[in-house]
């Protein structure tokens, strides 16, 4: 056709039809040749290699976190050794106060502190039930996804390296056996993109985004895109000869659970040698395509080159419309120049493209976007992206870090190496005993010692020094308060206690004064969330193509809403990220301003008991109703309403609330008269 079809592409992912060739995989000889994609691996090669330092600066933030502060290199006496092992080698011990710790723990807890809820917000005028159902299938691809976890984990790869990647996609949920929407997060380690990036939004300067990928064969040869007959198996294997699961042996004895081999992480070659190394691509190449304006239904859109002989078949249909139409008309008819034809022309478009691509510039997979949204699956947010250089908050806390560990360890050496209770005997007042006979009855409680003046006046004493009081501590709690005016997480945000005669006035102070230091990092991470939300709807507009049941987060009764793909296909709609309310403090606030409306006769009580987060009110709403229909029942059949189940229901109606139901009273007295 010569205008994409979106029920046709519907259709197509159920196998009803055969799918369009521009989003199924690309022909064998329209694939990308040995040479292209070498040459495509050496700029991919490139982009890895130019984020050495982003990632450099990433590992030292994530040192700092793990306690690893003195792993850093110092140049001594011509060689480069860890400075850890140069104090050790003094004799020291290297001291760790990890305070940069306490603060990456404060910004996860604050960001879970405030959940956020996603909401879809119509642009134009729409039934609330398509609004409602589209938002809570977005929340339910979270609670689906566990995204709580996940971007809390995003929150701390903000702090380490200034970014936070997420991939949508379409794909296997084995513990659900079923299709859905898949969140993944994307190690920093294992992405590289094109670095001449200048637009913080990261949109129209990104052309290229790629991940590494370690997969065993077993993996690969399942893989159906990779994969699909014995052939493509054949060919797999000879491309992955080296890769096999006895190689898995030799990292029996290896440092597990540790960051050795994404620290170690190599373009090309895989740390474990039982894996196998894929290299996704997106990218963004020129296509000829055809501009198309249909002036008989008023609308400009794109299409494929191929479908241009169609476009003149449907214009030659309308001519010979036109034709018939003027024969039989009686006066007048359609003048050839004002017939509504398709106008088209070539031009040149920008399309995202995947290739698949192992070590060696074989070609796993290639094709073009399959997404109909037209963009890759990537959401790529790069935090304080000033002329192109990109760090994390975190990174600008470990000056101070170490300058409080540096002063920490120099105060223990000071203090180990002072004076402490050093008796000074002048030896002509030993009077024939040796110096440990004399030091022991020095050091004894009640002891007494007996000794001749000398001419000198000299006599035993007792020296303790005080040579740590040289500004240390005074030094080490400038640079505790530094760093907390650097991260900008004082005390009262952190829980502790104010010192005694602080005023509560200077604590809430301190608490907003932290809170507005952060707020432009959780409003960048809300801006990703939106970004990512949207994608999201695109690709549950996509590929919920059946009926599909969608609970409704955060109720009791099992509410359900249900997606209607034919409805919702084409709804235009926005997506806002919203402070959340589903904290349990805004719950029970809710619940005390419903209570106070009842108790002053604004709210029927049924109503507070319909509306409470509380778990009692679900069971005594049924009931309160169960008791209403009995009564109804009873008048409609004419029959009088017992008395013990007049009095139970208003018992329940009078007692529960000054604010029950009236006309339930008024019923209830009809019925037992």
């Amino acid at each position: 056709m010569a205008k994409k079809d979106t029920q046709l592409v519907r259709l197509a992912r159920l196998g009803v039809v055969k799918p369009p060739k521009e989003k199924g995989e690309l022909a064998r000889k329209e694939q990308s040749s040995t040479s292209d994609t070498m040459k495509l691996l050496l700029r991919c090669n490139a982009a890895y290699d130019s984020l050495a330092d982003a990632r450099k600066r990433r590992k030292q933030c994530r040192d700092f976190n793990a306690g690893r502060q003195w792993d850093e290199l110092v140049y001594i006496d011509g060689s480069w050794v860890k400075e850890k092992d140069y104090i050790r080698s003094q004799g020291q011990v290297p001291i760790v106060n990890n305070i940069y710790a306490s603060l990456i723990h404060n910004v996860t807890g604050q960001y879970r502190n405030n959940p956020t809820k996603t909401m879809v917000i119509p642009r134009q005028p729409m039934d609330n039930d398509a609004e409602e159902v589209m938002t809570n299938a977005i929340n339910a691809v979270h609670d689906l996804n566990y995204t709580d976890d996940l971007d809390a984990q995003l929150v701390k790869e903000k702090i380490f390296s200034g970014a936070c990647t997420q991939r949508v996609s379409y794909d296997y949920f084995t513990e659900r056996d079923r299709k859905d929407i898949k969140l993944r997060n994307i190690n920093f380690n294992r992405l590289f993109f094109n670095t001449d990036i200048e637009d913080i939004r990261v949109m129209d300067d990104l052309r290229l985004i790629e991940e590494i990928h370690d997969c065993t064969i077993d993996e690969i040869l399942s893989n159906r895109s990779y994969c699909k007959n014995s052939e493509d198996e054949k060919r797999i294997r000879d491309w992955y000869g080296a890769a096999s699961k006895k190689a898995m042996e030799e990292l029996y004895s290896s440092n597990g659970l540790s960051t050795d081999k994404l620290d170690k992480l190599d373009f090309l070659i895989p740390a474990d040698p039982s894996k196998c190394r894929v290299i996704e691509v997106w990218e963004l190449r020129l296509k000829k395509m055809l501009s198309c304006h249909d002036w008989l239904h008023a609308d400009e859109y794109l299409a494929e080159v191929s479908d241009k002989a169609e476009i003149q078949c449907i214009n030659q249909e309308r001519i010979q419309e036109a034709q018939a139409y003027n024969q039989n008309a009686a006066e007048g008819g359609i003048d050839e120049s004002q017939i509504p034809l398709i106008e088209y022309y070539e031009v040149n478009e920008q399309v995202w493209c995947t290739i698949h691509l192992t070590p060696n510039g074989n070609v796993l997979f290639e094709a073009e976007d399959p997404f109909e949204h037209g963009e890759h699956p990537y959401i790529l947010s790069l935090g304080d992206l000033i002329d192109g250089e990109v760090y994390g908050i975190g990174y600008n806390w470990i000056p101070q870090q170490r300058g409080i560990n540096r002063n920490a360890m120099l105060l223990e050496m000071l203090i180990s190496s002072s004076a402490k209770n050093l008796l000074m005997i002048p030896e002509e007042t030993l009077n024939g005993k040796s110096p440990e006979e004399f030091g022991e009855q020095w050091a004894r409680i009640g002891g007494y010692i007996v000794y001749k003046p000398t001419k000198t006046g000299a006599k035993p004493e007792a020296i303790s020094s005080s040579s740590t009081n040289v500004g240390i501590r005074e030094m080490l709690h400038l640079y505790l308060d530094q760093i907390k005016s650097v991260s900008g997480i004082y005390g009262a945000i952190q829980g502790q206690e104010p010192a005694n005669g602080t005023p509560a006035s200077r604590y809430m102070m301190e608490t907003q004064n932290a809170s507005t230091n952060m707020l432009d990092f959780f409003k960048q991470f809300s801006s990703f969330k939106e970004r990512r939300d949207r994608k999201v709807l695109k690709c549950i507009k996509q590929f919920y193509t059946d009926k599909v049941n969608i609970p409704v987060i955060g109720t009791r009764d099992n509410s359900i809403v249900v997606w209607n793909p034919v409805q919702l296909q084409d709804i235009d709609v926005d997506v806002k990220v919203l402070q959340g309310t589903e904290t349990p403090t805004y719950r029970t606030m809710i619940d005390n301003m419903m209570a106070e409306f009842v108790f002053k006769g604004l709210m029927p009580f049924e109503l507070y008991l319909e509306h409470s987060s509380e778990s009692w009110t679900k069971p005594v709403l049924a009931s309160i109703n169960k008791l209403k229909d009995e009564a109804t029942q009873a008048q409609q059949n004419n029959t009088a309403i017992p008395p013990e189940l007049y009095e139970q229901l208003t018992n329940t109606l009078e007692q529960g609330a000054d604010g029950a139901d009236p006309k339930a009273l008024e019923l209830l007295k009809n019925l037992a008269a």
